[in-house]
């Protein structure tokens, strides 16, 4: 058993802990009633949301709505007196109760904070004389405020832009908040200019959001969350304000004080991607290899030329290359199979959703037939994160003293799991910080730094984020239908670098078919759209391609090789390379006292010995010339066999 290993960082109490804000006073009580605002005072809640709107005799009073419809009632605010508005009696039903209540005015609003010393703060809808094309009565507003003491402690929030610009210009000292939503960024640069504070809906930002605004002086409210996970959300991102209609002040769970995100200080150089598909074998070219099909074989990984599929019913590793099935492993009983940064393969053996889950490894390169056909190692690790997992993915070199790690993010956590293993054996286990996603059974890490700090993270169709020490940021989000992941195929994308240049792999196409984009994220370019491989979705029957795993393997500092595999439809190899590396002509290797070269025309010649052969093979291993005229093939690394293989040289074209 593995020993957990899992500390925290600092943990938060009292002032560190955002200020709460009872939305329409709290769920207690109608909405906006002295019921409701008395409950939420008496629960401790710093502020005390509410909604303001004039009535037909020119008095403030408390409701969201332009009528009293909603709660019951049949009264317009608009052509009713304050009077009129106040004898009717609401009906709420919250939480299973039902209660009823009237509207509270403003002035008993405000009389109710002051006697129980939590704040006011004040949204304004659109009412007469208070919107977007007329702010007449807004000095009549800030001196109703003012006459009952609060124009020093209220804040005064709306998402009417004109109307806080009119404040901000007449009025600089009242506290003000911009109310907004999934569009908060196009209103970034306009905050900043007017010293606006920002109140964000749930769900549309993340820590760097937060962090962008706390770096421009601007403070961040949120609403609304009335679970303890989502208070530890928002406040673990440095929320300053978080809205609720029920949270209670005295039952709320720590803060993790998070470490700051990892700095990624490598230059960015310019480069000219170049996308090319090497081989396919699937059910769209009429090639497909077999042996995959989507209801046990749910997850492929590849590695210097091969693929490998693991079949758990019949606990076979299915090993493919371009050619087609090679032969088989021993496999697994469980559906993930993965690499790592090494090319170790590691099965799952298990299908367990409690804490115990065994592995098997094998060496880099293991082929069938071969001596590394044979499990390199076998191990069990007990995890502290309970959860069906159906994938796996890893990073490192799990085989060697300096280790690597295993990743399971379980159904219904927000953590992942991280298994730490050097020599074959678990040295430890830990679990990541919360991340602003819950897992299903369609989650997946995507290590691409060796750092168990730092991976994506995906969900279907919720996205993919950036988890950096802790800290969370959505690369994509939502469920669109063009670029950012569609339905359950999120799974499986490949990130990595070129020349400081971040590349995303990642899935977009049709429900479960096997489409995706390749974009660089770090100049926000696509630079290429896949499309699907093959026509069997969920509807086919099973629970094919529910992923459509992409896997890139490193050739050189410019060049990676990309593999696919799609359950049920195929697989397929693809080439990234930047089109200004390497040099114009064929560079010349030498072994011992022979040497291989090319001339400008890309025309191979050898010195040393007579040469009487010459075969050429790309990285997969794939001959892709016979003969000493290269000059057709792309620029990259390639294998020159000279003489049936007496001498063997890499040349870079």
């Amino acid at each position: 058993m593995a020993a957990l290993a899992f500390c925290f960082a600092a943990v938060a109490y009292g002032a560190d802990r955002p200020l709460l804000v009872g939305h329409r006073g709290s769920d207690t009580g109608v909405e906006n009633s002295v019921e409701s605002f008395t409950t939420g005072a008496k629960r401790g809640y710093d502020y005390l949301e509410t909604d303001w709107k004039l009535t037909a005799d020119n008095q403030f009073v408390c409701s969201h709505d332009d009528d009293t419809k909603r709660l019951g009632g049949t009264l317009a605010l608009a052509n009713s007196t304050l009077e009129q508005l106040q004898s009717e009696t609401l009906t709420q039903k919250r939480g299973g109760v039902t209660y009823t209540g009237r509207l509270c005015s403003a002035k008993e609003y405000l009389d109710i904070c002051r006697e129980n010393n939590v704040k006011p703060l004040i949204e304004l809808k659109w009412t007469r004389g208070i919107n977007s094309n007329d702010c007449s009565n807004i000095p009549m507003l800030i001196k109703f405020i003012e006459d009952n003491g609060f124009r020093n402690n209220c804040i005064i929030l709306t998402s009417m832009k004109p109307c806080l610009e009119y404040i901000r210009k007449n009025y600089p000292d009242i506290k003000l908040q911009f109310l907004t939503g999934q569009y908060w960024a196009n209103h970034f640069d306009w905050c900043v200019e007017y010293g606006m504070d920002v109140d964000i809906q749930a769900n549309y930002f993340d820590k760097s959001t937060v962090d962008k605004y706390h770096d421009a002086g601007l403070k961040v409210n949120m609403w609304t969350t009335n679970t303890a996970a989502g208070y530890k959300t928002y406040a673990e991102m440095g929320c300053d304000m978080i809205t609720t209609d029920s949270l209670d002040p005295d039952n709320l769970p720590d803060i993790v004080i998070l470490p700051p995100p990892i700095a990624d200080n490598e230059p960015v150089e310019d480069i000219d991607l170049i996308f090319e598909r090497r081989w396919i074998m699937s059910e769209s070219t009429g090639n497909h290899p077999g042996n995959i099909d989507g209801t046990n074989a749910q997850q492929g990984t590849a590695a210097g030329g091969y693929v490998y599929v693991n079949d758990c019913a019949q606990r076979k590793i299915f090993v493919f290359n371009s050619a087609g099935l090679i032969g088989t492993l021993e496999g697994g009983a469980g559906f993930g199979c993965t690499r790592d940064d090494a090319g170790n393969i590691i099965v799952r053996d298990d299908k367990l959703t409690g804490t115990t889950h065994s592995f098997i490894v094998y060496s880099a390169g293991a082929l069938p037939g071969t001596a590394n056909s044979v499990p390199a190692a076998r191990f069990t690790a007990e995890i502290t994160l309970a959860g069906q997992t159906n994938f796996i993915s890893a990073d490192g070199d799990v085989l060697a003293a300096e280790g690597g790690h295993i990743y399971i993010y379980p159904n219904k956590q927000t953590r992942v799991n991280i298994i730490n293993v050097a020599d074959g054996a678990v040295t430890s286990v830990t679990e990541s910080y919360e991340l602003t996603m819950i897992g299903s059974t369609a989650t997946y890490v995507s290590p691409y730094r060796g750092n168990p700090d730092w991976w994506l993270y995906q969900l279907r169709t919720t996205g993919i984020s950036d988890y950096n020490n802790g800290n969370n940021t959505a690369i994509f989000s939502g469920r669109p239908s063009t670029t950012p992941p569609n339905r359950n195929s999120t799974g499986g994308g490949a990130c990595f670098k070129i020349k400081g240049n971040r590349i995303l792999a990642y899935n977009t196409g049709t429900n479960y078919v096997g489409g995706f984009t390749v974009k660089n994220l770090s100049t926000d370019n696509l630079i290429a759209t896949v499309d699907p491989i093959g026509t069997k979705g969920y509807a086919s029957g099973g629970n094919y391609s529910t992923f459509n795993w992409l896997v890139a393997e490193k050739e050189n500092e410019a060049e990676y090789t990309l593999y696919q595999y799609c359950p049920a439809n195929g697989m397929a190899c693809y080439r990234l390379y930047d089109r200004n590396s390497g040099v114009d002509t064929v560079r010349a290797d030498t072994d011992g006292e022979v040497s291989v070269w090319a001339d400008a025309a890309g025309i191979l010649h050898a010195s040393g010995t007579e040469a009487t052969q010459w075969n050429v093979y790309d990285a997969s291993g794939t001959q892709v010339a016979a003969g000493n005229d290269i000059s057709h093939l792309p620029r990259g690394f390639y294998m020159v066999s000279l003489n049936g293989g007496t001498h063997t040289f890499k040349i870079v074209k």
